[in-house]
């Protein structure tokens, strides 16, 4: 079983890879150029990739002072046998609103962290 993409977005699918990413608040991505999308992106790959549960990988954009995290909290094997992992994001916009969200991604078939429905 192939696991599949599934956040629906307005500014994400702009961007090829950018849909592996469920958004903390509909509102922050949709401020969120593409430099911002990718970088959040990116860190939500390699957090949940390579950081042990508790360790936050981190991401700012120097050009438009947005920042975010994206820290595992919980590592665990699907149903049908993927790697899975809880994590928290929050994004921070540079008026220091901060906004936070729990969610689940779990690895697909080629090895991409994709973030899963409830």
């Amino acid at each position: 079983m192939r696991l599949t993409a599934r956040a629906a977005v307005v500014a994400l699918p702009l961007l090829s890879g950018c849909t592996l990413i469920q958004p903390a608040s509909l509102e922050f991505y949709s401020d969120m150029n593409e430099s911002d999308v990718r970088m959040a992106a990116a860190a939500m790959q390699a957090g949940l990739e390579n950081r042990p549960d508790g360790d936050a990988e981190r991401w700012t954009n120097p050009q438009t002072g947005l920042s975010g995290a994206i820290q595992p909290i919980k590592t665990y094997v699907s149903d049908q046998g993927y790697f899975c992992r809880s994590y928290r994001e929050e994004i921070a916009l540079p008026e220091g609103v901060h906004d936070a969200t729990l969610n689940d991604a779990c690895r697909n078939d080629d090895g991409v962290w994709v973030w899963q429905t409830t």
